[in-house]
């Protein structure tokens, strides 16, 4: 179909003046539309000289023209709606107007009202609701984070170090998991709201329970397959226990709602499974829990080594971040489609509305991982610099080293520690990414030095190992 023609008032009074002097469809050839139009504009003739007059010669519609407003009381109940929820200081997205728009049309408006048609609630019907009411989409001012710097080294590093133990340990694609814990929160008002064109300011309230966070901790292999979410509620004992039933997710329950130790093993236990005869790498950061030499002894019972992502570079060499967005994304629709509707919610005596219930939140964390596709997990692994060609044939998917990224220096970099024969690369000292703390807003603790493994110990090791095994 080709793309649809509009025609302003100036041009559509030469074509009806042409038509007099010549015919209808001469006129239609002259001007290259459809004889049709020629006609209309003839019967308008009268109209459009009355708009021509006014010094309306550039619109190209007369006045009532264009699609009708699906029904007037819509219009005004979802303004309402939006003038309530602001009031209360609530945010309002445009997935949410929509919504409520869609729900209202199908439940209060009386037939006799309505439009023929199905009314869809569409985009274009919101741009339009939009501006005839003269609401905008505002954003929450947010903090910009800068780069870390000196970061280039590190990630060279850390490609280098995955690849020698893929082919030492012959480590297969299905063998390979990122994992990574990610906060949420009870409320998740999301940045940006709709208000009045012309406000100064930006603020969105809401019951307090964006302060009541619970954490998912999402985990897949190399070749796409997804791991069940592990997720910890805050000193939530009794309604946990009756969540342990739930066979696509693991539930559990901590004091504070963050990771702890004893977490951290049932991850491995209740996650990633039993022993298993083919070496196994797991990719996460350098969390305090992850690098204990608790942690370190129970995963060698499932026969599973570590590639700890250097500090500062979390948010680059870390597959699982590039999940985290559409997954929260995910996990924020279902939240909002929960606000507008009326199912599942409780109020309190000051009219604020209750945090939902954790099964509810249990329901929507597997909805959004299921909605993750096993092609962009895949994707993920190459774009982090994990499952790449030894050969460095594949180094240009990487994207942390593309041109334009802050760290494309060490494609250059890469490409000349691939070519130095036999060169084994260790991992730099594993550090807490402070950054990733911050966004997680962990404290971070001290680490012993016993738990710190450096990269001279580390070649120094391998080295002992391989004049041992060389022994006749």
């Amino acid at each position: 179909m080709g793309k649809k023609r509009s025609f302003d008032v100036a041009f559509k009074l030469r074509a009806v003046a042409y038509a007099h002097q010549h015919s209808g469809e001469e006129s239609a050839r002259h001007f290259g539309v459809d004889p049709k139009r020629i006609r209309d504009w003839r019967k308008q003739a009268g109209d459009l000289e009355k708009m021509a007059a006014e010094k309306r010669g550039a619109s190209k519609r007369l006045r009532g023209g264009g699609a009708k407003k699906a029904s007037d009381k819509l219009e005004k109940l979802v303004l309402m709606w939006i003038i309530d929820q602001r009031r209360k200081g609530a945010r309002v997205s445009r997935r949410m107007i929509r919504l409520k728009a869609k729900k209202i049309f199908d439940l209060e408006i009386n037939d006799d009202s309505k439009r023929k048609e199905t009314f869809t609630a569409s985009a274009g019907w919101l741009d339009k609701f939009l501006k005839r009411h003269q609401l905008l989409l505002r954003r929450k001012p947010a903090l910009v984070q800068k780069d870390p710097e000196q970061v280039v080294d590190k990630l060279v590093s850390f490609v280098m170090f995955v690849a020698s133990k893929r082919t030492t340990d012959e480590i297969k694609d299905g063998e390979i998991i990122a994992m990574d814990e990610t906060s949420a929160w009870f409320d998740m008002p999301g940045p940006t709201t709709v208000k009045p064109a012309g406000t100064a300011s930006v603020t969105i309230k809401t019951p307090g329970h964006e302060k009541s966070h619970f954490i998912v901790t999402l985990a897949a292999k190399a070749d796409g397959t997804k791991l069940k979410p592990f997720i910890v509620f805050r000193d939530a004992k009794e309604e946990v226990e009756g969540l342990q039933d739930v066979q696509e997710a693991v539930v559990a329950t901590s004091i504070n709602g963050w990771m702890n130790q004893d977490l951290t093993k049932m991850w491995c236990q209740k996650v990633c499974g039993g022993f298993c005869f083919q070496k196994r790498l797991l990719i996460w950061d350098a969390y305090h829990c992850h690098i204990s030499n608790e942690t370190n002894e129970e995963l060698k019972k499932y026969n599973m080594s570590t590639a700890v992502i250097p500090g500062g570079c979390t948010k680059y060499g870390q597959p699982a971040d590039v999940w985290n967005k559409p997954f929260k994304d995910k996990l924020q629709d279902l939240y909002d489609k929960w606000v507008v509707g009326d199912e599942d919610k409780e109020w309190t005596s000051d009219g604020n509305l209750k945090a939902p219930p954790l099964c509810s939140v249990v329901t929507w964390i597997i909805s959004a991982w299921q909605e993750i596709t096993p092609e962009m997990i895949r994707k993920s692994f190459k774009e982090c610099g994990i499952t790449n060609a030894r050969d460095g044939s594949e180094d240009d998917l990487i994207h942390y080293f593309k041109e334009g990224q802050p760290c494309h220096a060490g494609s250059a970099k890469l490409q000349t520690m691939r070519k130095a024969s036999g060169a084994l690369v260790f991992p730099l000292q594993e550090e807490e990414d402070e950054e990733e703390l911050a966004n997680n807003e962990l404290q971070r603790p001290k680490t012993s030095k016993k738990n710190v493994l450096s990269a001279g110990t580390a070649a120094q090791n391998w080295a002992d190992r391989q004049m041992i095994s060389s022994l006749p």
